[in-house]
């Protein structure tokens, strides 16, 4: 399948490109505000992002721009014929999501937003497991502070941490069960209107989860789940780079287990099994994800 690609910045020179190699689904167009040809890249280059969804040897459309332009953009793509795969967060708040869940039923357009980290073979391990009861999680994702000028600085593009990273730690709590959120506390502080630190402590159903995520700090990610019965400790739980070694435990037991893949090839390659289908892929996670985002914001901002 030929992907269009909407945003041409970091993670898409870094992992995507080389992941849609990887998996052989070539980029033949790209849409870039500023014009400009991204270094080794021969397809079509587009000023338009419409251009570049309008452009006929596109099969499929990757969105990858500031996240406020994700609602819009994924439209616009699944009206002109196209399936799209979004990076996240697929929208801002609930009601925006709202629009994006309509569109996609009346355009019949595949939709998925980008959580990679769902292929990764570690995810597919943790997934199977039979995790007992009384499930406290805590995930922690920090990285180092961004120039006011980045687009991830800047709120009215909807910049900040807590929308760039704090849905990883959402979408945990989902893997881990969790479907009906109770209770909410915990602090936001801000810069210029960004979210630049959360500490976010949620009561779900099916477990209680503290997700801490911040722009000041040394770059590092951590999962712990604890149980009844066990406990797991995931070193590199939403961006693994090469082999991850993680660590299970019970009274009797201490095992790890080591998996390497490129999960964002591997997320590629599913949606394109996928793409035809029509449906709008993993729609009750994002959903809820989309939901549980907008009740915390409120709460806490």
């Amino acid at each position: 399948m030929k992907f269009g690609v909407l945003g041409y910045g970091k993670i898409v020179r870094t992992e995507l490109a080389p992941a849609f190699a990887e998996a052989g689904h070539p980029i033949v167009a790209v849409g870039s505000r500023s014009g400009q040809r991204p270094e080794g890249f021969e397809g079509s280059v587009h000023a338009s992002y419409s251009d570049c969804i309008q452009d006929p040897e596109v099969e499929a459309i990757y969105i990858a721009t500031p996240n406020h332009l994700h609602v819009p953009l994924s439209i616009e793509a699944m009206q002109a014929g196209k399936p799209v795969l979004c990076e996240k967060p697929a929208a801002m708040n609930g009601a925006d999501f709202q629009k994006l869940k309509q569109a996609q039923a009346a355009s019949g357009r595949a939709l998925m937003e980008a959580f990679m980290v769902q292929h990764h073979p570690q995810w597919e391990r943790i997934a199977t497991h039979p995790w007992g009861a009384h499930k406290l999680l805590h995930t922690s994702f920090t990285y180092g502070p961004r120039l006011d000028t980045d687009v991830r600085s800047k709120a009215e593009l909807g910049g900040g941490v807590w929308l760039d990273i704090g849905c990883y730690g959402l979408w945990a709590c989902y893997q881990f069960g969790a479907r009906q959120l109770k209770s909410i506390s915990g602090e936001f502080r801000e810069h210029h209107g960004c979210c630049i630190h959360a500490q976010v402590t949620l009561h779900f159903d099916e477990l209680d989860a503290q997700i801490e995520v911040g722009g000041l700090h040394f770059r590092q990610q951590a999962l712990t789940l604890i149980t009844d019965r066990e406990r797991l400790q995931v070193t590199r739980p939403f961006n693994p780079i090469g082999e991850t070694i993680n660590t299970y435990q019970t009274d009797d037991e201490l095992s790890q287990w080591q998996d390497d893949a490129n999960q964002y090839a591997r997320m590629i390659q599913y949606f394109v099994e996928q793409a035809d289908s029509g449906q709008f892929l993993f729609q009750e996670r994002s959903a809820l994800i989309a939901q549980w985002s907008d009740e915390i914001i409120k709460t806490l901002k």
